[in-house]
């Protein structure tokens, strides 16, 4: 069965393998050797619906979006004036793009955001 050519942008190679797209119900992917190789050994990759290929390297790198590596919602202690309901402290660890640099950043969210918020996220993670 002929496979045709890699799914990674810009790859023209054969394709060799066939691989399931995580997340994405009955959706699966060709790719040449060399990059199976580099997805086996843990490289960065995502699936891009809109384009119809898989992004790596400089063009997953181009996208220009920071990975959350850890994240940690505490409440608030002490005083705000800003908040005089309470607060939540968001402490975020960011990689930036498909690099190695990270940054950590505090963010400070009103109990009545976070409700929001929270319900929001349960409203969205059910699609």
């Amino acid at each position: 069965m002929a496979l045709g050519q890699c799914s990674v942008l810009h790859c023209s190679a054969t394709a060799v393998h066939v691989l399931p797209v995580p997340n994405v119900f009955q959706t699966e992917i060709a790719v040449c050797a060399a990059h199976q190789e580099q997805i086996e050994a843990g490289a960065e990759w995502r699936w891009d619906p809109d384009q119809n290929a898989i992004l790596m390297g400089e063009d997953l790198k181009a996208l220009g979006e920071d990975v959350v590596e850890s994240l940690r919602v505490l409440k608030g202690t002490g005083v705000d004036s800003r908040f005089p309901d309470g607060f939540f402290r968001v402490e975020v660890r960011l990689r930036r793009g498909s690099g190695t640099e990270t940054e950590d950043r505090v963010l400070l969210m009103s109990l009545d955001q976070a409700a929001a918020w929270e319900h929001e996220f349960e409203l969205s993670a059910g699609d």
